[in-house]
């Protein structure tokens, strides 16, 4: 019985070990509003991250470049390698990229769409989404990429 218990309270802080890394190895902005624990809940409820204007993280409200969205589109495409990403599918009609990141400790496979909504001649708001294949929770992977893809952007 004690070698049982000491079993499972070895697998239990393996396991706080994994989550707490996987949650800072994400590099998710954790002192940005709304602050640590509203962010904390929604890494470890949901694997989707994605723009939307009333998003309560900033991060996640769509960015607007200046440039015209057909070559907003072609830079876009040689951005993914440099990301690690696997470019799936382009469609130039739609303004839209799909692509691939494996996850950097299990290899889970997660989807990215990149859609471009054109603004004007010269402007172009980007729309990103990201979600995880398998699980409930991304520890903050979703929202990684897509800072990642920002960063790359700058």
């Amino acid at each position: 019985m004690k070698r049982m218990l000491q079993i499972i309270l070895l697998l239990l802080v393996l396991a706080i070990a994994l989550s707490g890394y996987s949650l800072w190895s994400n590099k998710v902005p954790w002192e940005e509003p709304p602050g640590f624990w509203p962010r904390l809940k929604v890494y470890l409820s949901q694997n989707v991250a994605q723009t939307d204007e009333l998003a309560s993280f900033p991060e996640l409200r769509p960015r607007t470049y200046p440039i015209e969205a057909k070559q907003f589109l072609g830079e876009l495409t040689q951005h993914i390698p440099a990301l690690g990403w696997n470019l799936a599918a382009v469609d130039a009609d739609k303004l839209e990229i799909q692509a691939t990141v494996k996850t950097r400790w299990l290899g889970f496979t997660d989807d990215i769409t990149l859609r471009l909504e054109p603004i004007s001649k010269n402007q172009t708001r980007l729309h990103v989404r990201s979600a995880s294949r398998v699980g409930r929770a991304d520890y903050g992977a979703n929202l990684g990429h897509i800072m990642r893809l920002y960063l790359n952007l700058q």
